[in-house]
């Protein structure tokens, strides 16, 4: 059943960044309309990020993929450190949807007790203590970091003046 819940709203916050971003250009997808905002590319460079660091590295002690990518889009960086240089909104959702089919491919194939474990010792000490088992662990990486991410980036549009999705 968990990995069900996880897997389908996974995906639908996939879905809904796709569609937030739809029809935005890279001029746009750079814009920061208002101090402490993060721009469109910030935000799904960090959900990508996210992903490949937290998800994959932490939680299922895998391989990273886009590891250079910490010092664009780690926690507490931000978009105004952002160049030419990093990775630009479409190669951002391109590495989120290849991370995305990753993650859920390695939830589904997961036994239901393997949730019940402790997080992996790789993690830091204070994600451990705040997620204390593998389930709690998606539970906020997948869902409502994304979540709490894509929220912001629907007020970005509001600012510009954008419609709701």
């Amino acid at each position: 059943m968990i990995r069900r819940i996880l897997t389908t709203r996974f995906a639908s916050n996939l879905d809904y960044t796709r569609r937030l971003i739809d029809g935005m250009s890279e001029e746009h997808a750079n814009v920061l309309p208002a101090d402490g905002m993060n721009s469109p590319r910030w935000i799904v460079g960090h959900l990508a990020q996210t992903a490949d660091m937290v998800t994959l590295g932490w939680v299922f002690e895998a391989e990273r993929s886009i590891d250079s990518w910490d010092a664009w889009f780690n926690g507490g960086t931000t978009s105004a450190a952002l160049t030419a240089e990093q990775p630009s909104l479409a190669e951002a959702m391109v590495h989120l949807e290849r991370l995305h089919a990753s993650v859920s491919e390695r939830v589904e194939a997961s036994s239901p007790a393997w949730f019940e474990k402790s997080a992996p010792g790789i993690a830091p000490d204070a994600f451990r203590q705040r997620f204390p088992t593998i389930g709690n662990a998606l539970a906020h990486t997948m869902l409502s970091h994304e979540m709490m991410h894509l929220g912001q980036l629907s007020a970005w549009r509001r600012v510009q003046g954008l419609p709701a999705v």
